[in-house]
């Protein structure tokens, strides 16, 4: 995750230096009210990882679109979004699926099972925060506006002494140094597109609710 971000972090600094892109300082009052959506951000990304250590890939999949249904009511509580019966019947099927691959799951793990519904909260509350947080950043920049690489900045800068820390405290930087696979160059080269293509995501994410509203 570290590493992941920092080149999310030098390849916006390297656009911007080469004049590609634009982007608004960083601020401590843009920092102090971006910080708290950032936490639940780290806290989204550490329960993924967590939960991938005891439910497979493809229950991981399904159990995410409960995050959809917390959003939904979320949204229509924090935002008065209404929504229309086909997004209920949706969110519904969706709910249904989760349950069902639940039930068929022979790999069965409680801790597994909690740390993903933790991850779906946080999801929804990342959303939900993110949408507000936007709005009250933007009224905090100099030019009254908040592009998207400067939201993907912010997000990953301040991801940076997070993930470090939480690298430490899961005894991860020796394990990682002790590794042989370090020495790999095939090993930086997919960590090196990892940073690439979670830049792509976050850029198109935050893109995505800007235009829109978090349950679509």
């Amino acid at each position: 995750m570290f590493y992941q971000n920092l080149v999310s972090v030098a390849i916006i600094y390297t656009l911007k230096a080469c004049g590609y892109i634009t982007k608004e300082p960083l601020t401590w009052k843009l920092v102090s009210i971006w910080f708290p959506v950032n936490l639940i951000f780290v806290g989204m990304l550490l329960s993924s990882i967590m939960s991938l250590k005891y439910v497979n890939i493809g229950m991981l999949t399904i159990m995410k679109n409960l995050a959809n249904l917390i959003t939904a009511v979320g949204d229509m509580y924090l935002f008065r979004k209404q929504h229309n019966l086909q997004v209920w019947i949706s969110l519904l099927l969706m709910i249904v699926s989760a349950n069902y691959g639940g039930l068929t799951d022979l790999a069965f793990s409680g801790i597994g099972y909690a740390w993903q519904v933790t991850n779906c909260l946080l999801i929804a509350r990342y959303t939900l925060t993110l949408r507000k947080t936007m709005d009250g950043a933007r009224k905090a920049t100099q030019s009254g506006n908040l592009s998207e690489y400067s939201m993907v900045l912010l997000n990953n800068s301040l991801s940076l002494p997070l993930g470090l820390g939480l690298a430490f405290l899961f005894n991860e930087v020796d394990y990682l140094l002790s590794s042989p696979v370090v020495r790999s160059s095939m090993f930086w080269f997919v960590s090196t597109l990892t940073g690439f293509v979670g830049l792509a995501i976050s850029f198109t994410s935050m893109w995505f609710l800007k235009e829109t509203d978090p349950t679509t």
